[in-house]
């Protein structure tokens, strides 16, 4: 993964020392090895992390469900759970398909919302629209000069266009939309263009298309992003939940899933890593979409035009 700004920034070395204070391979970088690395002349100092950076959440998530029923899980889609209900010691889950009764029950669906049972858990996080959108297939004589090294790669201080070039050729990058305006796809496509056009002038006459859109709310367990950490709660006897991973679910919900899993089967609760909380009501629940969407965002589009980042 590569993190590129156009100018010095002492928050990235501090990053750097504590990374590496942790035994990670990250290094700084300058003009010269972000040019080889990514291909552009547009930036200047950055942090090169040597261990990874990136991950296909859908193959992902397909290869843990085939793993875990190789292992003998039984696996049922399309059954989203209506009710869950007390029954003796047990609990009751139930589907539109039919039910099952169980001693423990976790619950993992990062937000809570739109489920009748245990409202108080859809009151536990920030939401937070985000979206995203991939192209259609570069040219392999493109390709090869965008990002040539093939690492995530993200722009600082503002992070507007996170990239990616997967293994069909496609550029897939992410952003928060404007207000009422999640589904303005063309809108977010053509600041794309602008950025690309002017940190890859070789995309300029290479009649890039959009491919691809789609839209999605995060649950986030803070309006502070340095604060944003995932949530274990203990919502009754024999139900747990993890929950508001925001952005992070991806990698880090399949890491603290084994860890649970791991404590149930051992009935180890000392072995948690996350703190075990009761849920607790987020007060003014809007204010990080309020400091994202409305302001940030706009704020840090309007630097990238003015080449103020």
């Amino acid at each position: 993964m590569i993190e590129a700004a156009v100018k010095k920034h002492e928050a990235l070395e501090r990053k750097v020392e504590r990374w590496r204070a942790l035994g990670h391979d990250v290094n700084i970088v300058g003009q010269t090895e972000l040019r080889q690395l990514l291909g552009t002349e547009t930036y200047g100092y950055g942090i090169h992390w040597r261990e990874g950076g990136r991950v296909n959440p859908y193959l992902f998530t397909n290869g843990m469900v085939a793993a875990a029923v190789r292992l003998g899980a039984r696996m049922f889609g399309d059954s989203p759970v209506v009710a869950c209900e007390r029954q003796g010691r047990r609990w009751r889950l139930t589907t539109p398909r039919g039910g099952v009764l169980a001693g423990q029950v976790v619950i993992c669906t990062n937000g809570h919302a739109g489920n009748a049972f245990f409202p108080d858990l859809a009151r536990t996080n920030y939401p937070l629209v985000a979206c995203a959108l991939a192209t259609r297939p570069l040219p392999v004589s493109l390709a090869e000069t965008i990002n040539p090294s093939g690492a995530a790669f993200t722009q600082y201080p503002s992070g507007l266009y996170p990239l990616v070039i997967d293994g069909r050729q496609r550029m897939i990058t992410a952003t928060i939309p404007r207000p009422g305006g999640a589904m303005a796809a063309e809108t977010y496509f053509g600041h794309f263009l602008r950025y690309l056009h002017r940190a890859f002038p070789q995309t300029r006459d290479a009649g890039i298309e959009l491919e691809a859109y789609w839209t999605g709310m995060t649950a986030n367990s803070s309006h502070v992003l340095h604060h944003d950490y995932p949530k274990l709660y203990r919502v009754a006897d024999g139900i747990m939940a993890l929950m508001n991973l925001g952005t992070w679910g991806n990698v880090v919900g399949p890491l603290l899933g084994m860890n649970l899993a791991r404590v149930i089967a051992t009935e180890r609760p000392r072995d948690l890593l996350l703190p075990l909380e009761e849920p607790r009501t987020a007060t003014f629940p809007r204010l990080l979409e309020l400091k994202t969407r409305h302001l940030l965002i706009p704020l840090a589009r309007l630097a990238d035009r003015l080449g103020l980042a």
